[in-house]
């Protein structure tokens, strides 16, 4: 496979990546042993009370959470989104796909949260982030190197982008996929963010 750099200097690997991603993350995990899009309205206060139960079930689930610092930026800022897990259970291994507006914002890198470190065992980060599809961020992949898996909440990883030019761009999931110690997927809920630049 030919292999090309990236603008941030990281050389990502061109060619069909998502089923050898998907077969290393199974296979480690092996080896270890409602998106809820709310548009601005008027609501009833029978809604208002149906949307405070359904988030209050959706942030009781297990979720995955997009948290973008800051939300309102000026051209050239550098912007962070947060990768958060929250009341995930014998997690060992999370690969995930962002969406975002290429023409507002620029892709720098893509960092491992603190969430998997738990306990000092250690952790692999895999080198296969695909953007060769301009707006779309697949392969971040992140596993545990041991059992049990991890519980609770925490960032997973860290996605910084630079604001390119005026406008808004939602940030979204693509594919997810969350593994358990027993190599069985795990359901998540998906919460995403967006961002304006001025």
């Amino acid at each position: 496979m030919e292999e090309q750099p990236t603008d941030s200097g990281t050389r990502q690997k061109k060619g069909g990546k998502g089923k050898w991603v998907l077969a290393v993350f199974v296979v480690i995990v092996l080896a270890s042993a409602v998106v809820y899009v709310w548009q601005p309205k008027s609501f009833t206060a029978q809604q208002l009370g149906q949307l405070g139960q359904q988030l209050q079930e959706q942030y009781t689930s297990p979720t995955l959470v997009l948290q973008a610092a800051p939300t309102g930026a000026v051209v050239g800022e550098k912007i962070k989104v947060d990768i958060m897990g929250k009341s995930l259970a014998d997690v060992i291994g999370v690969q995930a796909a962002l969406q975002y507006n290429p023409n507002v914002l620029t892709y720098d890198r893509a960092e491992e949260g603190t969430f998997m470190k738990q306990g000092g065992v250690g952790t692999m980060f895999l080198d296969v982030i695909n953007t060769t599809i301009p707006g779309i961020i697949s392969d971040i992949v992140v596993v545990k190197l041991g059992v049990p898996g991890n519980n609770g909440d925490g960032v997973i990883a860290s996605v910084y982008f630079t604001a390119k030019s005026p406008g808004t761009s939602s940030i979204a999931f693509g594919k997810v996929l969350v593994g358990d110690s027993n190599a069985e997927i795990i359901s998540v809920n998906k919460a995403e963010t967006s961002v304006v630049v001025r």
